[in-house]
């Protein structure tokens, strides 16, 4: 279980994201994340819905119960509060303090990047490259 954040960059160069409790690894959430969240109006529709248990390619479930391909969200899937649990400004520096690994930011150019909020100095670096270096490292 490795929790991350989930985030877009705003203008003012801040992040608007929420938490996203498993699988926050780049080979799981980052893979998800470039793969099924490239349209920024999808992202707003993640994001808006609070924090999440897990990322799925799909936003809503098929059925009522069946979360197999769908976000898990507290809020509306739990009967959480939404005022605990809805998307905020994170800093990165209380990020870094946070206890969570992964940090994940969709850039105002359209790309995702993450940072390994564990590693001291660590700076974001983008998916995609990450994705396709570990793909080189496993032939």
């Amino acid at each position: 279980m490795t929790a991350s954040y989930i985030c877009k960059e705003l203008a003012d160069g801040s992040y608007y994201g929420i938490y996203c409790h498993s699988s926050g690894e780049v080979g799981r959430n980052g893979k998800m994340l470039c793969e099924h969240y490239t349209n920024e109006a999808k992202i707003d529709k993640l994001l808006a819905l609070g924090d999440i248990s897990n990322l799925a390619p799909n936003l809503e479930p098929d059925t009522p119960d069946d979360f197999s391909n769908a976000c898990y969200a507290y809020c509306r899937d739990n009967g959480e509060s939404y005022e605990h649990n809805k998307p905020k400004i994170v800093r990165l520096r209380s990020a870094r303090k946070s206890g969570i690994k992964f940090m994940y930011v969709f850039g105002l150019d359209g790309k995702w990047r993450y940072c390994n909020l564990w590693q001291a100095r660590s700076k974001f670096q983008d998916v995609q490259e990450a994705l396709q270096k570990e793909k080189v490292a496993e032939m």
